[in-house]
């Protein structure tokens, strides 16, 4: 489960996998279902529930579902931006109104999975498997940057770091990259032959 806050809301998203839609088996169901791919008979594999309270009373919710790799939530698989909600879910992001849950926008990522998303101005960095991609505020993709391998560590490490003016990412053979807000690779360890 994560918990996010702001002045007004808190909201938390909680991991759905085993959760079926108008199922009777459930007492509780969600107000909105939201798809982040295209297709409308398919078998989700990432699947999450945002639910949104003020003064710990619950006051909306949403089902969220994608296609793509499954993401794990954890503390960067979503952020707050003034009155939206993003976050990752399987191959695509998602972009929530917080006010009503509803649906702004919906992007794919990443061809396979998005496993983290930073807030920069003006947009968003997606921490993807395969890639790194920038996405503007209007969930207009940007850029997309590959390396020589998927952006992951045999260790199960090797997040993204944002700084100011860089992006910082290792791939699977612990080769590092330095990337800039154009989505150009400005430095890299990748040993070529």
């Amino acid at each position: 489960m994560l918990s996010l806050q702001n002045e007004k809301y808190r909201i938390e998203i909680i991991d759905e996998s085993i959760y079926t839609v108008k199922s009777f088996d459930y007492d509780f169901q969600y107000d909105k279902i939201h798809l982040g791919s295209e297709i409308q008979d398919f078998k989700p594999y990432a699947q999450y529930g945002v639910m949104v309270y003020v003064n710990e009373v619950p006051v909306r919710s949403a089902l969220v579902m994608a296609t793509g790799g499954v993401t794990s939530i954890h503390n960067v698989s979503a952020v707050l931006d003034e009155d939206r909600l993003l976050l990752c879910c399987g191959n695509h992001i998602l972009c929530l109104r917080i006010d009503d849950l509803e649906l702004l926008w919906n992007q794919q990522g990443d061809s396979a999975t998005c496993l983290e998303i930073f807030n920069i101005k003006g947009g968003y960095i997606v921490h993807g498997e395969i890639a790194i991609t920038r996405i503007n505020r209007d969930g207009q993709k940007l850029w997309s940057t590959c390396g020589a391998d998927i952006f992951l560590t045999k260790e199960g490490e090797g997040g993204c770091e944002i700084t100011e003016d860089s992006i910082f990412v290792t791939d699977w053979n612990n080769d590092h990259y330095t990337i800039d807000f154009e989505g150009h690779i400005v430095n890299d360890t990748v040993k070529r032959k």
